[in-house]
């Protein structure tokens, strides 16, 4: 991710980063139920909350994202660049997260 930091990403960055951020979320979309809460593991109810915090707050930040698609004004590209440094942050903390359990 570092080596994108502060230019636009393009479409195919894009699509990397969703591949990244799925392939991530897979083993706790399957371990945890968004609608009740419910874990298959033993993760502790904080950690759940910080996981379900972090789904929505994934989700919203890339309804942003594909909304400013084509990224063709200076508007555009600085709030897409945002939205990567929103992401970049997230990813960290997901990492943090994953060593915590």
């Amino acid at each position: 991710w570092g080596s994108m930091a502060r230019r636009p990403m393009s479409a195919e960055a894009a699509w990397r980063v969703i591949g990244d951020v799925a392939k991530e979320c897979a083993p706790v979309k399957a371990s945890v139920d968004f609608t009740t809460g419910a874990t298959s593991t033993a993760a502790s109810k904080e950690q759940t909350q910080k996981v379900k915090m972090y789904y929505g707050t994934c989700q919203e930040l890339m309804r942003h994202f594909w909304l400013l698609q084509p990224q063709n004004t200076p508007v555009k590209i600085e709030k897409s660049q945002r939205i990567f440094d929103a992401m970049d942050g997230l990813y960290d903390q997901l990492e943090n997260l994953k060593k915590e359990a």
